[in-house]
């Protein structure tokens, strides 16, 4: 697929791994629209970047409905849909309660599961379209402390898997991007980026796969890429 002029929207748009996904394919020449629930980040980073902001938090149906409202206002289409939005909770087994489960859980799963619903609905009115979904390695292996975050990663993984198989008769290409450990503002209370670790991925190298992928032959689908750092001790 050629990037030009495509339009592209992509959740959790206004920092970290989906910031850098929507820099790399709007200089690209993509369309690109980000999402993001810190309206005053989101407007600033949309304005440096001449990208389309739209306000978002994903666990509510009724404002996914007002963004591909904005979608088809704007746009009248959609080309790809990039699953980036994502939250994480870390506790010790016997800490879990149900009410961070749904935290997470309508984020990470329900949330995704209702934008790829909406977006699925325009890619098959369309005859193609291109679902990439931003997972993590917490999806490929269990970890200390993973009850719900790894747990909400293997059900969207699990979900995005299903998608593939359900979704390629009507042309539409499923892609998981799978990383590792990667420098962003995720475990960072007051939401400032930590220096960039020589274990830890930057958010352009995940960047850099998805427009690579992306920009294959309509014709090839890669189905799931997993990042880690090579020699990480």
């Amino acid at each position: 697929m050629k990037l030009l002029d495509r339009r592209i929207l992509v959740t959790g748009g206004s920092s970290g791994i989906g910031k850098a996904i929507a820099e790399l394919l709007v200089r690209s020449g993509a369309k690109v629209a980000i999402t993001g629930r810190d309206k005053e980040k989101l407007n600033r980073v949309s304005k440096e970047n001449g990208f389309l902001g739209i306000p978002l938090d994903i666990s509510s149906d009724s404002e996914i409905e007002n963004c591909f409202n904005t979608i088809d206002n704007k746009w009248g289409g959609l080309d790809v849909l990039v699953n980036n939005a994502g939250i994480g909770s870390f506790p010790q087994t016997e800490d879990v309660t149900r009410e961070e489960l749904r935290k997470v859980y309508d984020v990470n799963v329900f949330g995704t599961a209702v934008m790829t619903k909406n977006a699925v609905n325009i890619f098959k009115f369309q005859g193609k379209g291109n679902l990439v979904n931003i997972i993590s390695t917490s999806a490929l292996k269990g970890s200390n402390g993973g009850t719900i975050y790894s747990g909400s990663k293997f059900a969207l993984r699990g979900m995005s898997l299903s998608w593939f198989e359900e979704l390629r008769q009507y042309n539409i290409r499923v892609i998981n991007i799978n990383p590792g450990a990667t420098t962003t503002a995720f475990f960072s209370s007051d939401r400032t980026v930590p220096n960039p670790k020589n274990n830890e991925l930057l958010p352009i190298d995940i960047a850099k796969v998805v427009k690579n992928t992306l920009e294959q032959d309509d014709r090839v689908l890669v189905q799931e890429t997993t990042l880690f750092i090579n020699n990480p001790f």
